[in-house]
């Protein structure tokens, strides 16, 4: 049981474990994506293998900072810890550190704050409207690759 702002008392229930659930099983919500350990292992094994190898050795760790206000949800850095020690779980030597920034419900904004504060010629990876609009989000590649 739960009170609100209001006064009145509400249970939750199991909405309350669905709502960050999607984050991690989006296809259990009809969501076609992946969740965020998923996006995560995706990531990884899209390395190139001269990249990804010093990972899966044990040669340094795996370092992953976890951002924004869907981090702030009670339990998503373990649970996020907990999935990829299970997925890599046949590669007993590698080392996962997730870590979350107490200012990560900013951090986006304190980017973009940043980025939008260098001078003009520093902005080479701006991206127009109209650049958008002709080539579409493959833009960006041509600009700041």
């Amino acid at each position: 049981m739960d009170t609100i702002a209001t006064g009145q008392k509400i249970t939750l229930g199991k909405a309350l474990f669905q709502c960050t659930e999607c984050l991690f099983e989006p296809k259990r919500f009809g969501i076609d994506s992946p969740g965020c350990v998923d996006g995560i292992i995706l990531v990884i094994e899209s390395m190139e293998e001269r990249h990804r190898a010093p990972l899966l050795n044990d040669e340094q760790p795996v370092d992953i900072i976890v951002t924004g206000s869907s981090t702030m949800f009670p339990g998503f850095t373990d649970r996020i810890r907990t999935d990829l020690k299970r997925h890599f779980d046949c590669f007993p030597r590698v080392k996962i550190n997730v870590r979350d920034a107490p200012e990560r419900k900013s951090m986006s904004w304190i980017g973009g704050s940043i980025w939008s504060s260098l001078d003009q010629k520093n902005k080479g990876c701006w991206l127009s409207k109209e650049e958008y609009d002709e080539y579409g989000p493959s833009a960006i590649h041509s600009k700041c690759m």
